[in-house]
């Protein structure tokens, strides 16, 4: 895969982009021809026939977060199916949850950034605290607000579908956003920006773009 889409990221991070670019691109390639090779762990409860994100935090439990529209709670559960804790995420509203990541402080963080108009200007992540750690059923969060470039604004068109994200991970202080492109006659092209991990309002740094599977794979 050419890694040529890199080359506005600080010299610093070249060879750490560059080195995920090429694992994630080979772990895409990968699961665009190996369809179906999947191991059922278990499934979940009804509670969460929404869910949009997961988490692991420790190996015997996931966290998980519902799409927008639902509770603004974070849900843990066992590899049994078994839903065995939730907790009230206060300065939060679940818009549009899409994604769950961590850091290796055990923060976690969620990602309230599904844009599926192209018009959404209160784009945030929110970062909690270990959920493992908090004794009663709420956690506090703390607002990671952003924007995209105004360039990429102008020369894509503010409402052109390109600006929905649905994922993200955590990269040495900083949140790594991928955005999907959902025009009609998409290449398969997907955009890759980032903000500081921490409390504060940002625009939304592009570092690179990377191709998925075609539609016809």
């Amino acid at each position: 895969m050419p890694l040529k889409y890199f080359n506005r990221i600080q010299k610093q991070d070249c060879f750490i982009m560059n080195r995920f670019l090429f694992l994630f691109t080979i772990f895409v390639l990968y699961s665009c021809t190996n369809h179906g090779q999947l191991t059922l762990v278990t499934k979940l409860p009804k509670k969460l026939d929404e869910n949009s994100g997961m988490v692991h935090i420790k190996n015997s439990t996931v966290w998980f977060i519902q799409d927008g529209g639902n509770s603004d709670k974070i849900y843990q559960m066992d590899f049994h199916g078994n839903l065995i804790n939730e907790l009230e995420v206060k300065n939060a509203k679940n818009v549009d949850w899409e994604d769950l990541t961590t850091d290796p402080a055990g923060n976690m963080y969620i990602g309230d950034f599904g844009n599926n108009d192209g018009k959404r200007k209160d784009l945030v992540i929110y970062q909690v605290p270990n959920p493992e750690n908090e004794k009663g059923d709420k956690i506090k969060a703390i607002q990671i607000r952003f924007k995209y470039p105004a360039e990429n604004l102008v020369s894509e068109g503010a409402q052109s579908l390109q600006f929905d994200a649905e994922a993200m991970f955590f990269r040495d202080d900083f949140l790594y956003i991928i955005t999907k492109n959902r025009k009609s006659a998409s290449s398969g092209d997907a955009s890759i920006f980032r903000v500081p991990a921490r409390k504060g309002t940002y625009t939304a740094e592009l570092v690179g773009k990377f191709n998925t599977c075609k539609p016809d794979e």
